[in-house]
């Protein structure tokens, strides 16, 4: 297991785009977790980062509110009481799941900038994931993918 993944790419340039290294060589050999999510700023971003880097969210979370944490060695955790990340855990979890659970224990074997803010990701069985960062629709061959927003292609079908 690779905690506190970075979601970051490799800074190796390729063209035009960076190409995230780390996660074409350790998916579908080791699980792969991203930094908190409850410890800096929300963004949709950050979850299409996780679908395309083949990353599972995580958060650090307590049962106790934060406030309890003062003058332990927990205290730089701001905001980790679980009531209050319910809701937005079960979110992220949803989204990310959607579809990382197609390609579960699968290599990357093409990683694939479509266009500026277009990544398609292929994996070992054929499955692509088409990324949209962008503000506008992508219409592809496979279906539109919504701005922000992804779209699993398995062997043909669309889900």
């Amino acid at each position: 297991t690779f905690l506190d993944f970075p979601l970051v790419g490799g800074q190796y340039l390729f063209e035009t785009d960076t190409v995230p290294f780390l996660p074409i060589v350790l998916k579908g050999s080791i699980a792969l977790f991203g930094p908190f999510l409850n410890t800096g700023y929300f963004e949709r971003d950050r979850l299409l980062r996780m679908v395309e880097y083949g990353v599972c969210p995580s958060f650090v979370i307590t049962a106790a509110p934060s406030s309890a944490l003062a003058r332990t060695a927990s205290e730089d955790f701001y905001s980790t009481c679980f009531d209050d990340w319910r809701e937005y855990i079960l979110e992220a979890y949803t989204y990310v799941k959607a579809a990382l659970e197609t390609v579960a224990g699968l290599r990357i074997v093409a990683h694939t900038a479509e266009d500026f803010g277009r990544v398609q990701v292929t994996y070992e069985d054929g499955t692509r994931i088409l990324i949209n960062y962008t503000d506008g629709l992508w219409e592809t061959g496979h279906g539109t993918v919504l701005p922000h927003d992804y779209l699993v292609v398995k062997r043909g079908m669309i889900r």
